[in-house]
């Protein structure tokens, strides 16, 4: 897909764990080239680098602060991504190397490390299963093994997403009906404006609801403080 003639860039992104309720996002560099928020603006480090092997965690703001994380703290990524975790990947611990900066979106409350990294804490739990549940013999025995994760082309053997920048506009319809068409694997093409309006047409329809559950409730409340003040009225 990446090297379709009207892609851009593209982003991978591979998620399901989480550190202390923030979700962990596996990513490339291109994440941090080519994401942009608000109107384009793209991400910029507060302190550190981003990270340039399977051990380095950049964090966003909120993190750093609610947790009280500095460049060099160590993390420990836990599976799933809830608030609590049976499952710790203590096997494969990672430093933080970057905070970014606040940019009041998703961003902040993120764990950004490498595909290489998510790769490795998977893998270290599938080599444990072989070696009689026994995670600290099968860390032991496969450091270093050159076929248990690819740690040199930021690439991974299965991601969850990608984000694609196109080369222009027009080319939306095409390469959502290609990715939609993908015969190799069941792949969904989104487009976020479109997803989007989908979506305000459904809040919209709930919205005015609301709004005329509260405009009787108004009425009622005036109605009632009417008849209070004229029972006042004629008491008197």
């Amino acid at each position: 897909i990446a090297e379709m003639p009207q892609v851009q860039w593209a982003i991978p992104i591979s998620l399901g764990d989480a550190h202390k309720g923030y979700r962990v996002l596996g990513t490339n560099k291109d994440y941090y080239n080519h994401l942009q928020f608000g109107s384009r603006q793209h991400l910029s480090l507060k302190k550190g680098q981003w990270f340039q092997d399977e051990h380095g965690a950049v964090i966003g703001a909120e993190v750093a602060k609610s947790l009280d994380y500095a460049v060099g703290s160590p993390i420990i990524v836990s599976h799933g991504s809830g608030d609590i975790s049976f499952m710790d990947h203590e096997q494969h611990p990672f430093m933080i190397v970057g905070i970014l900066k606040r940019t009041g979106t998703p961003v902040d409350q993120t764990v950004h490390v490498s595909l290489a990294g998510i790769d490795a804490i998977h893998s270290e739990i599938m080599v444990a299963e072989s070696h009689n549940h026994d995670p600290l013999a099968a860390h032991l025995g496969d450091i270093g093994n050159p076929d248990l994760i690819n740690q040199t082309d930021g690439k991974s053997s299965s991601i969850s997403a990608i984000f694609l920048g196109l080369q222009s506009r027009r080319d939306v319809l095409t390469v959502q009906r290609t990715i939609n068409d993908y015969q190799e694997e069941p792949l969904s093409a989104v487009i976020p404006g479109v997803a989007l309006q989908e979506l305000w047409k459904i809040v919209g329809t709930v919205e005015k609801s609301l709004l005329a559950v509260s405009a009787f409730v108004v009425l009622v409340g005036l109605t009632g403080m009417m008849v209070a003040i004229m029972t006042s009225l004629n008491e008197r």
